[in-house]
This record gives structure tokens, sequence and C-alpha cells, in this order.
């Protein structure tokens, strides 16, 4: 199965996908939903999803159902290279949310989506300290 682009995961599937590759060897959905500080019900939603989809295995061990990658899924890739953007991107924003801010409206006003798109640059009058 290959990424689809136009079928985004949510950032809680982005989440459990990088739990499992910090935990190589496995973990239960319970680990997952107390490291990730999310309801357990949501999470194993989330990982029912991702198993159909073939990005997770699952394996019985007793009474608990340990998780893993599928490292032969070729979406793998895919999704940490997401997950690895989105904290990049908000690690910036909280660094340096003017520069973000600006960006944001820069790209909304060549995209047009409205809303910060109506800010007019032109009006913006930069100070040298």
């Amino acid at each position: 199965m290959v990424f689809d682009k136009n079928l985004r995961p949510s950032m809680l599937q982005l989440g459990i996908i990088n739990e499992l590759f910090i935990n190589k060897t496995g973990i239960t959905i319970k680990q997952v939903s107390n490291n990730l500080k999310t309801d357990y019900k949501n999470i194993h939603a989330s990982v029912e999803d991702l198993f159909k989809k073939g990005v997770v295995t699952k394996e019985k061990v007793g009474n608990f159902i340990f998780c893993k990658l599928n490292h032969s899924n070729d979406s793998i890739l895919e999704y940490l290279k997401e997950y690895n953007h989105y904290i990049k991107v908000q690690n910036f924003r909280k660094k340096y949310p003017t520069e973000y801010r600006l960006i944001m409206e820069a790209i909304n006003s060549v995209t047009g989506w409205g809303g910060l798109a109506s800010y007019n640059f032109k009006e913006v009058e930069v100070n040298n300290f």
C-alpha cells in the first residue's frame, strides 16, 4: 500500500506511528495511550485504522496485544516524514511567532484563502535598529 497524499493521516495516527517507531520491540495500546496522554478509545480506533491500512501489525502475547510497525509497508517513511515536518513547523512557530505569522500571511495571500490574506503588506514599515 502506498501513502495516499489525498488522505493525510491524523496527528494522532502520526503520533502513534512515531511511538511505534521509538519502541521497535512493540508496545501495547495502553502504553501508547499513556505516552501520548490520549484517551485509550481514540488510540485503539486509530491503531485499528492503521492495522487495516497495513501500517501496523498486532501480536497477542498473553492478555496483551503488542503493536509494531509493519516495516515492509512503503508508507512508513512518508508517515514519519510528515510527523517530522509537523514537529519542525511547530517548533519554528513557537520560536519565531512573528516570522511564522508573516510566512502564513504570504502563503494565504498567494493562495487566496482569505482571512490573513486581506492583510496589506505594503503598509508594513520595517524599523532598523
